[in-house]
């Protein structure tokens, strides 16, 4: 925009002497005035509704004010060295437009797109990194925020397909995986109530699990199985197998429970169980097979050759059965036999066990009874094998600590004393 130019200086005129030809005003000097008036004229622009076809150009801080009460700056501040469109009215600054989009100084990166009717995007380094759609917003990449708060039943979904849900449902609190596993990873994982004072469950890397009631530890998992603190209720709703015991695959033992009017468990490996009874009719331990719930008749022994028990004690004795319907082979002794129990009468003798010496010394007892060898002579003696007898028991095994096979030899006293009457 054009400034008006004085080419000649009509007042100057005025102080030259009458004579001097300089003191005359040309038409050309008028001429030239009056053009150069009409340019500078031309070049400036109306008060209403001007039209600009180059640039405009203002200062640091000089401000580009509109409206009535001057609501609208823009200006480049000289301080800052910031440019800045500011609005110091009453009302809001509004960018209008169907496609309005913030670029970089050169054009050349995209800082945010807004459409009309469509979505609102924000990009980092002219990557989009956040669109509105119509359920909500997408975010591309990591979402880092100081809080995010949602209403009830407004849901966090997570994956290409929603497949983890974190939501709060009026009542409970919600997180829902609705496809493969859902994974908690980390070394140490503690579950606690609100107040963070008690501990409901505790679970550490390389160590243990521990479930806690009323912040006490009633149940830890150990290197080398379970340990329970307190009593271990366990509840079935029907007869039958309640717990089983195993090394691997193998069944090692099994515990069954019977209900009813007067309940009752069983507990071993397989056919070798006792179970222990508890009614109006047998206040009992009873041999039976736990997997079937059979009673286990005239099939268990009590202790081994091997693992023997020291005292049995009893308000009464042992009753054998002694029933004709469960004998055949029934006789009277040979005049052998009959010998051979004259001969064992004369067999008994007082003794000390050795493992009685070993432990108590000279307070070691004496005991009575016959030599199991001495027995088998005398039986050898007749021409007879004791070992076709009952009175005499051979039981062989192989020690489990030296490996080595033992032999132990041993006498049913019941009926030794039965077989000594009958040759009398």
């Amino acid at each position: 925009m054009s400034n008006y130019t004085v080419t000649t200086n009509f007042g100057a005129k005025d102080s030259l002497p009458t004579g001097n030809a300089a003191k005359l005003i040309k038409g050309s000097e008028f001429t030239t005035e009056f053009d150069n008036i009409a340019t500078a004229v031309a070049t400036k622009a109306d008060t209403a509704s001007p039209t600009f076809t180059g640039t405009i150009s203002a200062g640091d801080n000089v401000k580009i004010q509109m409206g009535n009460d001057d609501d609208l700056e823009i200006y480049h501040d000289a301080s800052g060295g910031n440019s800045v469109i500011a609005d110091v009215g009453a009302g809001a600054l509004q960018l209008r437009g169907s496609a309005v989009r913030l670029l970089n100084a050169d054009g050349t990166e995209t800082l945010a797109r807004f459409t009309a009717d469509g979505a609102s995007e924000l990009l980092y380094d002219n990557a989009n990194k956040l669109t509105t759609t119509t359920t909500g917003v997408t975010v591309t990449g990591v979402l880092s925020s100081d809080g995010l708060n949602v209403g009830d039943n407004d849901k966090l979904l997570i994956g290409t397909g929603n497949d983890l849900e974190v939501y709060h449902g009026g009542a409970n609190s919600i997180i829902q995986n609705n496809t493969g596993h859902l994974k908690l990873l980390s070394d140490s994982i503690f579950i606690k109530n609100t107040a963070d004072t008690e501990f409901i469950m505790k679970g550490t890397v390389d160590a243990g699990v521990e479930l806690y009631y009323d912040n006490s530890k009633k149940l830890e998992t150990v290197s080398d199985g379970l340990e329970v603190t307190g009593t271990c209720d366990i509840t079935k709703a029907s007869n039958g197998i309640i717990s089983e015991y195993r090394q691997g695959s193998d069944t090692c033992a099994s515990l069954r429970v019977t209900g009813g009017t007067y309940p009752d468990c069983t507990f071993g490996n397989a056919g070798v169980a006792l179970r222990f009874l508890n009614n109006i009719n047998d206040q009992a331990v009873a041999p039976y097979n736990v997997t079937n719930n059979n009673v286990a008749d005239n099939f268990i022994s009590l202790g081994t050759a091997s693992a023997r028990y020291e005292d049995i004690y009893a308000t009464n004795g042992t009753i054998q059965t002694s029933d004709q319907n469960d004998k055949q082979d029934i006789a009277e002794l040979s005049e052998a036999e009959q010998r051979v129990a004259v001969a064992c009468k004369g067999l008994i003798r007082k003794f000390k066990w050795k493992s009685a010496v070993a432990s108590k010394g000279s307070d070691a007892r004496y005991h009575f009874g016959v030599i199991a060898q001495d027995v088998q002579a005398a039986f050898a003696a007749e021409g007879l094998d004791a070992g076709d007898y009952g009175l005499f028991i051979s039981s062989t095994w192989t020690d489990e600590e030296t490996g080595q096979e033992r032999t132990r030899l041993g006498v049913r006293y019941s009926e030794l004393l039965a077989f000594i009457i009958g040759g009398l």
